[in-house]
C-alpha cells in the first residue's frame, strides 16, 4: 500500500556520476513535506510526418529529471549534505563538545549524490542528483527549505541497475530540531561599519534566502545504450552568475534609513543567527549565515486600507565584497556554518 507514512528521502555521497551508491544506511534520512515528483517526465512528440492522416506515432523525448524537496529546517541531518554539494565545501572543526560546518562556496563544485524515495510500493532513484538552488524561508514561526536540483535519470523498483532495492535502515538523524523563526537574530549595518554586533539586531517580521547556480540539463551524443539509458542527463556544470538574494520584511516602517541608504547605494552587511537545542555537552545547535555585500535591490512602504501598519520590504543582491568587511574575510556573496554533533564533512 502507498502511503505518505511510508515515504523518506535517502541521501549519500556520489563519486561518478550516473553510478548510484547505496543510501540504505542510518541517518542518511530527510523529511520532506511536499510530493517531490521524482518519476521522469518525458517530453511527448507528436510524429506528424507527411503521410499519416491521424495521430499514429508519439516519439517519447528528452527527459527532465529536476526534482524539489521542501521540508522543515532542523539543524542537523542529510539535508546538511545536500546543502553542502551546492555550496561546495564543508570544512568541520570542533567548538566545545560540538563541531561548526563551515561552508565557503566553490566557484564550480562537482559534487552530487545519490537520491533514493520509498513510497511503500516502490522505490525510485536518481543515481546522480545535483542541486541548484536553495530557498529558506519563514513559515508558521518555523523555518523552512526547498531544494531543487537536476538528476541524470530515474531509476524505480523492477527496473534494471537500480542500486538500492531497499530503504529499510534509511532513518533522519532527528525528528524534531526544527529552526524556529522566534530564536533568530538578524544583525545589519553599513559595510564599512564595525562588525555585527547585538546592537546591530533589528527585528522582522519576515525572511527569504535564495540561492542559485545556473545549471541546465543536458544529453550529450556520448555512446548511451539505445533502449536502456539514451537518454541519461550529464552531470551539470555552472554557466553563468549564480544569484543570491536575501528578501525582508519589517512589521512596521519606522525610519528612513533603509530608503537613503538605497539611493546613496551603501552597501551593507549582515549576519542571521538560528539558536536551537542542545547539540553536544553544552553546546547548541546554531545555522549562521553571513553576507559581506548586501547591494539594495528594493526598498518600499506599501500601503493599505483599514487603518494598517505600514510595513517595509527590503530586497538585497548578495555580492561578492571588493573589499573583506569587518568580520567577514571569507571574500564570498555568504558563507553558511552550520553547528551539530556530527564531526564528519557533509561533503565525504
Amino acid at each position: 500500500m502507498a502511503h505518505t507514512g511510508e515515504i523518506i528521502i535517502g541521501a549519500a555521497v556520489g563519486a561518478t556520476w550516473g553510478t548510484a551508491v547505496t543510501v540504505n544506511v542510518a541517518n542518511n534520512g530527510i523529511l520532506i513535506l511536499d510530493d517531490p515528483s521524482v518519476v521522469e517526465q518525458p517530453d511527448m512528440i507528436v510524429d506528424e510526418s507527411m503521410g499519416f492522416s491521424w495521430k499514429q506515432v508519439m516519439i517519447r523525448g528528452q527527459r527532465a529529471v529536476e526534482a524539489t524537496f521542501s521540508g522543515y529546517l532542523r539543524h542537523t541531518g542529510a539535508l546538511h549534505k545536500l546543502l553542502a554539494w551546492l555550496i561546495g565545501t564543508d570544512t568541520p572543526a570542533a567548538s566545545g563538545s560540538a563541531f561548526n560546518h563551515v561552508m565557503d562556496l566553490a566557484d564550480r563544485p562537482m559534487l552530487f549524490g545519490t537520491l533514493a524515495m520509498a513510497d511503500g510500493v516502490s522505490i525510485y532513484e536518481i543515481p546522480s542528483w545535483k542541486p541548484n538552488r536553495l530557498e529558506l524561508m519563514m513559515e508558521n514561526g518555523l523555518w523552512k527549505f526547498s531544494c531543487r536540483g537536476i538528476g541524470n535519470r530515474v531509476l524505480v523498483t523492477g527496473m534494471s541497475g537500480i542500486v538500492n532495492s531497499s530503504l529499510s535502515s534509511v532513518t533522519p538523524r532527528t525528528k524534531v530540531d526544527i529552526g524556529v523563526f522566534g530564536s533568530t537574530s538578524f544583525r545589519i549595518n553599513a559595510q564599512s561599519a564595525g562588525a555585527v554586533s547585538a546592537a546591530s539586531i533589528t527585528a522582522i517580521k519576515n525572511m527569504k534566502f535564495i540561492f542559485e547556480r545556473k545549471h541546465e540539463g543536458i544529453i550529450e551524443a556520448q555512446g548511451l545504450t539505445y533502449g536502456t539509458n539514451e537518454f541519461t542527463v550529464s552531470q551539470p556544470i555552472d554557466d553563468g552568475f549564480a544569484d543570491v538574494r536575501l528578501e525582508i520584511e519589517l512589521r512596521e516602517y519606522t525610519a528612513t534609513t533603509a530608503y537613503t541608504d538605497f539611493l546613496a547605494g551603501t552597501l551593507q552587511k549582515s549576519q542571521v543567527t538560528i539558536d536551537g537545542g542542545i547539540a553536544a555537552g553544552a553546546d547548541a545547535f546554531q545555522i549562521k549565515l553571513e553576507m559581506p555585500a548586501l547591494h539594495y535591490m528594493e526598498a518600499k512602504t506599501p500601503l493599505s486600507s483599514g487603518r494598517k501598519l505600514i510595513p517595509q520590504n527590503l530586497a538585497f543582491e548578495c555580492l561578492s565584497p571588493l573589499t573583506n568587511p569587518t568580520g567577514m574575510t571569507f571574500g564570498k556573496p555568504f558563507r553558511l556554518t552550520v553547528k551539530d554533533a556530527v564531526s564528519g564533512a557533509y561533503t565525504a
